[in-house]
This record gives structure tokens, sequence and C-alpha cells, in this order.
């Protein structure tokens, strides 16, 4: 049976949440902006979402740059918790990188596409591809 759930936050959901942060938090952020931007980078994967969000509220906001809350709920703002998120460890990159290492195959077709900057055409019958797609819906 296919796993057809789709977990993944909209634009909509992560602006009704933004939206509950603003009631309690009155910071003045443009939700519409703010949850588009953080789907836009996310796809609204909700690792990505919850972390980003968690940043700019318990790191970028009170920070040197960013002293007042209503200031990291910004795009500056947003952009200070990417570098933070791609500056730190944590459970998805290890995972995503210890899957490449599994998976040299898989490995191999990532550098083509980020560092070759190679189209490769999806093959439902590629052993890789498959291999790769169970790693996305744990088969």
């Amino acid at each position: 049976m296919d796993f057809k759930l789709d977990m993944s936050f909209s634009a909509e959901e992560i602006a009704v949440m933004l939206k509950d942060y603003e009631k309690d938090h009155a910071v003045g952020m443009d939700i519409i902006m703010m949850s588009e931007l953080i789907y836009e980078y996310t796809s609204g994967y909700p690792f990505l979402v919850s972390k980003l969000c968690k940043l700019i509220d318990e790191e970028v906001a009170g920070s040197e740059k960013f002293p007042e809350e209503n200031m990291a709920w910004t795009y500056a703002g947003f952009l200070e918790a990417d570098r933070i998120l791609l500056g730190e460890k944590n459970t998805l990159f290890e995972s995503m990188v210890n899957k490449l290492y599994d998976f040299p195959e898989l490995k191999e077709i990532v550098y083509k596409v980020l560092f070759l900057e190679r189209e490769i055409l999806y093959n439902a019958l590629d052993q890789t591809i498959l291999n790769a797609g169970c790693l996305v819906i744990k088969c």
C-alpha cells in the first residue's frame, strides 16, 4: 500500500501558526511575507519550518543584530536564522549525509546535479531512484 499522506505544511498553514504567534507576541510581522518565505525555503517540511521559527524566536530575536523581537521577524531575521541553521549539526542534515554515504550511486547523482549542473532524467525503473524514494517514504 502506498503512503499518500502529505505531512508538509502549506504557506497558508504556516500563516495560521504565525498568526497565533503574532497574537501572543505582537511583533508586527508581515505574516503573509514570512509564511511564503518560510514555505518557499522549506517546501513546508515540518522539521525545517519548526526549526527556522524556533531559531528566529530563540536565537535571532534579542541578538546583537536583532535586539528587538519585531526586528527578528523580517526577511533579514529569516536570513540570520537560515545562516544559523546551515551552520549547525542537526539530525535531519546528519541523516541526509549518512544516506549519501550509504548509497554511493545517489551521492553521485546529487553531485552531478548540484556541482556539475547536469540534468538527471527521472526513470521510475532506475534502482538508484527507487532506493532514494524509499529513503523518503521508508519502504
